[in-house]
């Protein structure tokens, strides 16, 4: 099913199996220690039945191919996968500080050097993928773990594809409040995307760890995706109040135009986002 080159022949007798960190749709995901090495993971099971009765076998292997390849600091490692009693067994490596998601509802929103801190590491890990024709098409805090205190990293590749030579895609993935205007306007008529509405998201992933909500939100779906369309970053009122650094930075990714908005290498540039994230450099090594 899934490329031999990803495999390591492992079994779950190879597991000690312990806490629930998290269920999906399709599955559960274990805090793990693989009893040869000792390292502990995070062992994501999916069961085959439903995810064939959803007709997601091929995302799957999709997932599993390029995340297993991916190498960077800022994304979470895909050790390998098995195939067990009709259950797939996905070996990640483990996001011990859990995910920013959490980590944000408890404390509102984060400062100003901390959010910065964030958006720099995963605008990293994105110009990683971009640069590999990756798209990973679901930023959000919810897939993004901590590891080691706090070294955010890039998880869940279940909705990235590979788009080589800025190939388009016409899937509508990802999450409401967090589409870009092209795939907003896909959920009423058919359009494409490429790799710039990762850039998008991560201008609403800068607002929301702000502010504590996302720009667009609202109790209705079809006015979350007209503010999209409309990119009025005001609408709920919380954009004027925040820092003309951090106003610049977002401004740089949210707009209408994909071409327009900049590449994550670029982003890393903006004088605000490259100095907020120093001091929270500096505070952590002290």
């Amino acid at each position: 099913m899934i490329p031999a080159s990803v495999r390591k022949q492992w079994v779950t007798e190879d597991f000690q199996i312990g806490s629930t960190l998290g269920r999906g749709r399709f599955g559960t995901v274990y805090l793990a220690k693989e009893i040869e090495t000792g390292v502990k993971v995070a062992l994501k099971t999916l069961q085959m039945e439903e995810v064939e009765k959803m007709k997601l076998v091929r995302q799957l292997m999709r997932e599993v191919e390029i995340h297993h390849h991916l190498n960077h600091p800022n994304i979470v490692k895909m050790f390998g996968y098995f195939v067990e009693n009709n259950m797939v067994f996905l070996v990640l490596e483990n996001g011990d500080g859990g995910s920013l998601f959490t980590l944000l509802k408890r404390v509102r929103a984060f400062s100003p050097h901390r959010s910065a801190y964030v958006v720099d590491r995963i605008a990293d890990a994105l110009a990683y993928c971009h640069e590999r024709s990756v798209i990973h098409r679901d930023i959000k805090p919810e897939n993004i773990l901590l590891v080691g205190g706090f070294n955010p990293k890039l998880a869940d590749f279940g909705w990235c594809v590979h788009a080589p030579g800025g190939d388009m895609r016409n899937t509508l993935c990802g999450t409401t409040e967090y589409l870009a205007p092209e795939m907003a306007f896909n959920a009423v008529e058919t359009n494409t995307h490429g790799h710039k509405i990762d850039c998008w998201a991560m201008g609403i992933l800068l607002f929301e760890l702000l502010v504590g909500e996302t720009p667009f939100k609202n109790v209705d779906p079809q006015a979350v995706l007209l503010n999209i369309t409309k990119t009025n970053l005001n609408v709920n009122g919380k954009f004027a109040q925040l820092p003309e650094g951090a106003k610049s930075a977002i401004l740089e990714v949210i707009k209408y135009e994909p071409t327009e908005r900049a590449e994550m290498v670029d982003w890393r540039k903006n004088p605000w986002i490259r100095e907020e994230a120093a001091k929270f450099s500096q505070k952590v090594k002290q």
